[in-house]
């Protein structure tokens, strides 16, 4: 059963279901995370899966399929880093997971560089003024 709820788990990080069964899902995995005679172990895996859930029909699904080390990191409850180089030659470590989105990690940026304001400006568009830069690399 362990290994079901571990499945469950990897899929709905990395998919989003349909319209039509997310909230069937939903309601099912919200009734075993908090069902009183529920495994322990098996209470984690739905609530993380649960998580996991409403962050993928909010973000949509993964373009990419999910690495190796991606799934081992899930399954561990391990974070994986990433180091982001800027212009001015300083870097910043962020953490992401398999569901963590541009969004997420552009908003976790913000708060550790303390930016306040910011535009999006793809760097296709050329703009006076500072433009910022990232490169990022695993």
């Amino acid at each position: 059963m362990i290994k079901a709820w571990e499945l469950m788990y990897l899929c709905a990080s990395s998919m989003s279901p349909s319209k039509d069964i997310s909230s069937y899902l939903s309601d099912y995995i919200h009734n075993i995370a908090n069902g009183v005679g529920t495994d322990s172990e098996i209470q984690i895996l739905a609530l993380n899966s649960l998580n996991a859930l409403k962050h993928s029909v909010k973000a949509g699904p993964r373009h990419i399929i999910p690495g190796r080390e991606e799934i081992e990191a899930l399954l561990t409850g391990r974070k994986l880093t990433t180091i982001v180089f800027f212009l001015d030659e300083t870097f910043e470590e962020i953490a992401y997971d398999m569901s963590t989105t541009v969004s997420d990690a552009v908003q976790v940026l913000q708060t550790l560089i303390l930016l306040f304001s910011f535009a999006y400006v793809p760097t296709d568009v050329t703009m006076p003024g500072n433009k910022m830069l990232l490169k990022i690399e695993n």
